[in-house]
């Protein structure tokens, strides 16, 4: 077997809301890159990526609308739309080489593939392993109107990998798996929008 070097080259779109607080949080999610900067030797053009992860991306900018308006002033707050698709380990780590952000994370969140929650399938969280105080966290939840499965295993991957090694708690919030799309389209009509 014979390895081929294989390059990728994406951007972060990192968006800051400064609340002078002493710490900070990071909320991502990755976006997708041209189908031939995956190495799939198919012709250049786009996916469009309506679940995985354009559903992650609009909730990102949805949150970051909500945040910067509301009263929640005790975390500054870092919007970061990952480049390089389901590379996001590597934009993620990337940041957090050269952030330039003082306070200190608190914790990192990561949408992906949210846009097809259903109560069927439930809302999967993963990265509770990363942090003790998340147990007390999601039991003191009193609206109980989004139905959770807590993956509880000690598997933390993707974005969350960089900031578990860094020590910083993370959790990834995600309503459908890439085997959903298996032979299915990853159209704007699985978008699950009331839910």
């Amino acid at each position: 077997m014979r390895f081929k070097e294989s390059n990728i080259t994406g951007n972060n779109v990192i968006g800051y809301l400064e609340n002078s607080a002493p710490a900070t949080i990071v909320i991502g999610a990755h976006y997708n890159l041209p189908i031939d900067q995956k190495n799939t030797g198919q012709e250049k053009k786009a996916e469009t990526g309506a679940d995985d992860n354009g559903s992650g991306v609009a909730m990102l900018i949805e949150l970051a609308r909500m945040l910067s308006a509301s009263k929640a002033k005790s975390n500054n707050y870092v919007f970061i739309a990952l480049g390089g698709n389901d590379q996001g380990v590597s934009a993620a780590s990337h940041w957090l080489a050269n952030s330039t952000v003082t306070a200190p994370v608190n914790y990192m969140l990561n949408l992906d593939m949210v846009g097809s929650y259903d109560e069927s399938k439930k809302l999967t969280v993963q990265g509770y392993s990363s942090s003790p105080v998340w147990n007390p966290v999601f039991s003191s939840i009193a609206d109980k109107n989004i139905t959770l499965r807590i993956d509880s295993t000690n598997t933390v991957d993707g974005p969350l990998a960089s900031f578990f090694e860094k020590g910083i708690p993370a959790l990834s919030f995600s309503a459908s798996s890439h085997s959903d799309y298996s032979n299915k389209a990853d159209e704007e009509a699985r978008i699950n929008y009331p839910a």
